[in-house]
């Protein structure tokens, strides 16, 4: 009797440590520590991309140590949190392609293409190892053969550190798979390291997709950083036909008159009642204290009333690259300058006070820049846009603190008064 009893107590609780061990997030080896992706808003939203491939480095190079581990550990982690954050549910075709790994084998597939599963995906990492030459021209072209099978819009996801590039010409391999599939094509580069010559290699495959934008992998490794990476990748908002600041799938009254106050389903809204202090702009700031009066519609302001963008989003310390977090606030601006078509500006590009005044007003310079080729990347005339730093002569905020700072990190658009 006792030694039932003992077997029965013995499996229970054999049993819950097992329920126990299913309950943690799991950890791969290959992937790095366990990682919790952020949901994804989809609601209001539409799907931009129906296949994505990956062209992911295992070159000899990727086995050098940054941050503590190889960069090839840092290049897999960034495919399988990309792999972890795509929302469920949305229907792809995937495909994953090395390159690397070998002297006798320049690019190799390793998953795909065909349907992507989450399971899938995350099963075919680790199936090589760094080593060899760096053949990115030769796996962007095999890639393009990948795509054959593919219908749609497609995202091309290179994730390398762009050093040693060996092989066919990586620029004109990427020109040769967008000429083939035009606009279905988009690229993605995710940087892993700081080569800067790497850096700017990755950069001009992105420019040549017209479509897509470079990034690097310690912009996007962590859960926030990764969830703005996959919503700009794969989401894209509706259109919006009347120009009303609604979007077409939640408007209730398409083909509003241009200049027309709706409310949040896209129906004029009433005649506002009279206030005490006048609002020629409609931004919210009233004209005593509004120091950019002829704002345009749609425009996020400050408390000056001003077109701005600031925040801790926008730029890491010592840093020009603008993070995938800002990408909905330009995307923002992008339709207010297409809602407003005679509309010029300037973009303000601003820093906090750590470093010398000729290093921030030439990084601020840079900031303004990247955020301008962003919009021009876009789609909007570069003859509309002008780019001006302005270093830290113009805080908004206290330098004396780390959110004072972060806060004067930012960009501020200016159209003529």
């Amino acid at each position: 009797m006792l030694k039932h009893l003992w077997i029965k107590l013995m499996s229970l609780v054999f049993a819950g440590l097992l329920i126990s061990c299913a309950s943690m997030p799991m950890e791969s080896k290959k992937t790095g520590p366990a990682f919790i992706p952020q949901q994804i808003q989809t609601t209001g939203y539409e799907q931009r991309t129906d296949n994505f491939l990956v062209l992911l480095d295992a070159s000899g190079s990727m086995g050098e140590k940054y941050k503590g581990q190889t960069k090839f550990t840092t290049a897999e982690q960034v495919v399988s949190r990309m792999n972890q954050t795509i929302p469920a549910g949305m229907r792809l075709n995937a495909a994953v392609r090395t390159f690397g790994a070998g002297f006798s084998s320049a690019t190799n597939s390793t998953y795909g293409p065909g349907d992507y599963s989450k399971e899938g995906l995350e099963a075919s990492l680790g199936r090589a190892n760094y080593g060899g030459y760096t053949p990115i021209g030769d796996a962007t072209r095999a890639g393009g053969e990948d795509l054959s099978s593919m219908s749609g819009n497609t995202a091309v996801i290179l994730v390398s550190d762009g050093k040693k590039n060996t092989g066919m010409d990586a620029a004109k391999a990427a020109q040769e798979v967008k000429n083939r599939y035009g606009d279905k094509v988009c690229f993605y580069t995710v940087l892993v390291g700081d080569d800067p010559t790497g850096k700017e290699l990755m950069d001009g495959i992105a420019r040549i997709g017209k479509c897509g934008f470079a990034t690097s992998a310690d912009s996007i490794n962590s859960s926030k950083g990764m969830a703005g990476f996959v919503q700009s990748v794969f989401l894209a908002e509706p259109g919006d036909s009347d120009g009303d600041g609604v979007p077409d799938n939640l408007d209730k009254c398409p083909g509003t008159p241009k200049g027309t106050a709706v409310d949040s389903t896209g129906c004029p809204k009433a005649p506002p009642a009279p206030v005490a202090k006048p609002d020629s702009d409609g931004d919210g700031v009233p004209d005593d204290r509004d120091k950019c009066p002829n704002t345009p519609k749609g425009a996020t302001v400050n408390a000056d009333g001003c077109w701005a963008y600031q925040g801790e989003i926008f730029f890491d310390v010592n840093s020009s690259t603008v993070k995938s977090e800002a990408y909905p606030m330009l995307d923002e601006a992008v339709r207010v300058l297409r809602n407003n078509p005679d509309l010029n500006v300037e973009i303000q590009g601003h820093t906090d006070s750590t470093g010398t005044a000729k290093y921030n007003l030439w990084l601020s310079q840079k900031r303004a820049e990247s955020a301008m080729n962003y919009l021009v990347d876009k789609g909007i005339d570069p003859g509309r846009l002008t780019a001006k730093g302005y270093g830290f002569d113009q805080p908004v905020a206290s330098n004396d603190t780390p959110e004072g700072r972060a806060k004067n990190r930012r960009v501020e658009f200016r159209a003529p008064q």
